[in-house]
């Protein structure tokens, strides 16, 4: 990363906002390129038909990690079961940004999504790698 990009990550880490927005949900704002959040000790997923502006999410231990969308305005809104949504597609893990339908990274690119069909992997050895789930 370079110092330019952790200093916008920084920014965006200050600047969020969150506010409820009912029982088990959160409105967040203003988090410009600070786009995972973090919910420790919390129950639940992301319930992805109520939430907005969420790309997807991981479940690591107690700590569940919750990947928003571009354009500083998200809705998170928590399901009370663990279990994972079925029939839905979302971001379980990248090393890099989705843009469109393209995963950009200063590596080797590399994302994990779930699909109704199951876990889907993309990588390449070039910084880019596309995401075409269909």
């Amino acid at each position: 990363m370079a110092l330019s990009e952790y200093l916008r990550w920084v920014r965006g880490f200050l600047s969020a906002r969150f506010e409820a927005a009912g029982p088990r949900a959160w409105s967040i704002r203003d988090y410009g390129t600070c786009r995972t959040v973090r919910f420790d000790g919390m129950d639940g997923v992301p319930d992805l038909r109520r939430s907005r502006n969420v790309a997807g999410f991981r479940r690591v231990g107690e700590a569940l990690y919750v990947h928003l969308g571009p354009g500083g305005e998200a809705l998170v809104a928590l399901t009370p079961s663990v279990e994972a949504p079925r029939g839905q597609t979302y971001l379980i893990e990248a090393n890099g940004e989705w843009r469109g339908n393209r995963i950009h990274s200063r590596t080797a690119a590399f994302a994990r999504f779930m699909t109704p069909g199951g876990v889907v992997v993309r990588r390449a050895d070039g910084h880019e790698v596309e995401v075409d789930l269909k």
